[in-house]
């Protein structure tokens, strides 16, 4: 309560715990309030006062007032109003008795837990009863002027109860819509991902999340999944995502998932986003020049996708041939997405003079019926992969000009079809492996520019469809051997540049002399002094030193 002006007298009332219990009486005297009596104002004052016309007038000392000015209209007095200043105000005590105040509970305050009673006490401190017998006191004497800024007293007693309870039930309210919302919402996201077989997962930890944006890209995805991890399908970052949303949503083809060249469009829209298909020289997407190939169009148009440039069908529309690469190249610039794997009716595969990193697949191990395998001129490092070995039926092997390192597996010896073997200008070291001499029907092997060395078998006679052998630049030594004078398809033979000693063998020089005979290049290191191998003018036609 707001402390009370100068002189003007104001009586305290005792707080609950100073009323007397039925255990420890307390006399009226121990009652009276000292200057540390702390109350609150609904135990100072109870709100609604049930003040009875002829109470009033039946105890004139206790209020001051005109009768006819301070009645309201529903005939109850407001002791707020024409009160003295000077004369304290008793407040009355509200005991438990049967009258028409007790009975009615727009008098009863809930706060406090008082019955406002109509009749009057003179002493301010009466002791009216217990908790046991249902007495409760409430009793003050502030003056007008307090009494007037600690509360206004209305007529209507259960306004504030019934406000109360209402504040409370629109909390509760509040609370329980604030649990409806997030559980219904969750619960029809459910139901409507069953019925449309839409896949709803969280996604990974650590990795970025693209969930898709519609129902047809969820479901899409579903049945996607069995050529693609679910992580990349969802990262929106991977070129598998982008794949994804350009089938679901761009391309005009709309395909569904149970086409059967379904997986198969997906897949080439992998490796287009996954090799920066949008700055490819030629034939990108969009690109109305694409005149790389009579009857084709660009990589991603509405037509199908065996129209699509370097791309080239069986009978059954299934991917045949891959051919992405010339002189120039079409500046692929990325890696080779596994997806390709899928591809098992692949026989070629020709992606040279880009720019394709990393290193060379395992995967292209699974690619069976390959045939022809061009990788040159990129930037693949790393080893040659044993998995390549397994492709018995290719015949052209070519990674020239890339950074590729290690030795050269025996099991190369497998590639008994192989024709073409073109590993120049990497970083190849060691020996050459014995079981390279089973391969029979090669026609053309280009070694050079690596760190190869040791020196030739003379196994190498089984080479007998053998048309080019390039070593030069590399570390071999020994002498030459006599066995490829038996080569007599050879029409090109380099041996410059490095180790091999002695005088070359007359065989060979006969090839270059008979007119039945095709050499018509023989190079090796006869141009020092003295020359590490002896061979005349007639029979090498250039001298390396």
């Amino acid at each position: 309560p707001r402390p009370a002006a100068p002189g003007t007298a104001v009586s305290e009332v005792t707080s609950r715990e100073n009323i007397a219990s039925p255990t420890s009486p307390a006399s009226a005297s121990s009652l009276t309030p000292t200057d540390d009596s702390k109350v609150s104002v609904r135990d100072v004052l109870a709100r609604d006062i049930c003040v009875k016309r002829e109470a009033g007038m039946a105890n004139g000392s206790a209020l001051a007032h005109n009768p006819t000015k301070d009645k309201r209209e529903d005939g109850i007095y407001n002791i707020n109003q024409n009160r003295s200043r000077e004369t304290p105000t008793t407040v009355p005590l509200l005991t438990k008795k049967d009258d028409e105040c007790y009975n009615n509970d727009e008098y009863y305050d809930p706060e406090t837990g008082y019955y406002v009673d109509s009749h009057y006490s003179n002493d301010p401190y009466q002791q009216v009863g217990t908790e046991d017998n249902g007495a409760f006191a409430a009793e003050t004497v502030l003056d007008a002027m307090d009494v007037k800024a600690a509360v206004e007293v209305d007529a209507n007693a259960n306004q504030y109860s019934k406000n109360r309870f209402m504040r409370r039930g629109l909390v509760c309210v509040a609370l329980l819509i604030c649990l409806i919302i997030p559980v219904t919402a969750t619960a029809g996201v459910l139901w409507w991902g069953k019925d449309e077989k839409v896949m709803i997962a969280a996604p990974p930890t650590g990795v970025p999340s693209s969930a898709p944006t519609s129902s047809r890209a969820a479901l899409l995805m579903e049945y996607l999944t069995t050529v693609s991890e679910k992580k990349s399908l969802q990262d929106r970052n991977s070129p598998q995502n982008e794949a994804l949303m350009w089938l679901s949503d761009e391309d005009g083809m709309k395909l569904s998932h149970d086409d059967p060249n379904f997986h198969q469009r997906f897949i080439l829209a992998v490796f287009y986003f996954a090799t920066n298909g949008d700055n490819w020289s030629k034939c990108f997407r969009g690109d109305v020049h694409c005149t790389d190939s009579p009857n084709k169009v660009a990589f991603l148009s509405p037509e199908h996708e065996c129209n699509w440039n370097g791309i080239f069908c069986d009978e059954n529309k299934k991917i045949s041939v891959i051919s992405l690469g010339t002189s120039q190249g079409f500046n692929l610039d990325g890696t080779l997405p596994s997806e390709l794997s899928e591809f098992t009716t692949l026989t070629r595969l020709m992606l040279p003079s880009n720019k394709l990193r990393g290193e060379i697949p395992t995967w292209l191990g699974r690619l069976t019926n390959l045939k022809d395998l061009r990788l040159y001129s990129n930037e693949f490092e790393g080893t040659l992969p044993d998995s390549l070995f397994n492709l018995v039926d290719l015949q052209t092997l070519s990674i020239r000009n890339n950074n590729i390192t290690g030795t050269i597996s025996p099991k190369i010896g497998r590639l008994t079809s192989l024709k073409h073997l073109f590993l120049s200008t990497n970083n190849f070291n060691g020996n050459l492996p014995d079981d390279i001499y089973n391969m029979v029907n090669l026609e053309e092997v280009y070694l050079a520019e690596n760190k190869f060395s040791g020196s030739l078998s003379s196994r190498i006679v089984n080479f007998l469809k053998l048309e080019e052998l390039v070593l030069s630049q590399n570390y071999f030594s020994g002498p030459i051997p006599e066995e490829l004078g038996y080569l007599t398809g050879l029409e090109k033979l380099a041996l410059h540049n490095n180790d091999f000693s002695g005088t070359m063998p007359s065989l060979i020089c006969l090839l270059r002399s008979e007119d039945e005979f095709r050499l018509d290049y023989l190079t090796s290191d006869c141009g020092g002094i003295p020359p590490r191998v002896q061979c005349t003018l007639t029979c090498c036609t250039e001298c390396g030193e």
